[in-house]
């Protein structure tokens, strides 16, 4: 199961990754671009993308009537079938899936980890190891809104969030960067009034860089 956890962590880096402290897989939703925790076991999103990246192959060794890699063990393919007819967990099959071909290795494989729960079951364990990932150190100079990742070093906006940014959680409100930062400036001002410090502007602007790069790094 090693090499085809391996093969499916990098066909799924992008949407499932395992986390490593809160020992639970966690899906990324582009909208609004968050690595939410999957609520139950990833053989679904699994199964699915095991079926999805080598349907194309298979049909590939259909059209050829032989097997273009490796060679499909029928033995295992028939204990297979029998264990999933006595296995009730298994979802069923979707009526669009054809049944898997007897002759093609990659039809084998495919019917082995996306339609037999044991093996996909099998496959997301061993995934545990391959796609593991800590989430507890994303960018801390990056902040993700609801309208995109703002770089808080320069006040930029970047755009949607990236799968790598490691975001678990948004800011409820759009970045806007010519919104009014009166309550912060008023504190300021009010320790700094211009009538004793004449460049009490410079300052109250130091104050808010220094402020931001003490909590943003």
């Amino acid at each position: 199961d090693r090499s085809a956890a391996e093969f499916v962590t990098r066909v799924l880096w992008d949407r499932l990754r395992y986390d490593r402290e809160e020992k639970g897989w966690r899906l990324f939703k582009p909208d609004p671009g968050v690595w939410e925790v999957l609520d139950g076991d990833a053989c679904h999103v699994v199964g699915n993308a095991v079926w999805d990246e080598l349907t194309p192959l298979v049909s590939l060794e259909a059209m050829a009537g032989r097997a273009l890699w490796g060679s499909h063990d029928a033995n295992q393919q028939k204990e297979d079938e029998e264990e999933k007819e006595d296995d009730d967990r298994v979802p069923p099959r979707k009526k669009c899936r054809l049944s898997a071909d007897l002759n093609g290795f990659l039809g084998g494989v495919r019917y082995k980890y996306a339609e037999v729960h044991r093996h996909t079951r099998d496959l997301v364990a061993a995934m545990q190891a391959t796609a593991v990932c800590s989430f507890i150190n994303p960018p801390p100079y990056l902040l993700l809104c609801t309208n995109g990742v703002v770089n808080l070093h320069t006040g930029q906006l970047l755009g949607a969030a990236k799968p790598d940014q490691l975001f678990t959680s948004v800011c409820p409100t759009k970045y806007d960067p010519s919104a009014d930062t009166g309550p912060a400036l008023s504190f300021f001002r009010r320790f700094f009034p211009v009538e004793v410090f004449p460049d009490a502007e410079d300052i109250v602007r130091f104050l808010q860089l220094w402020f931001g790069y003490s909590i943003t790094g």
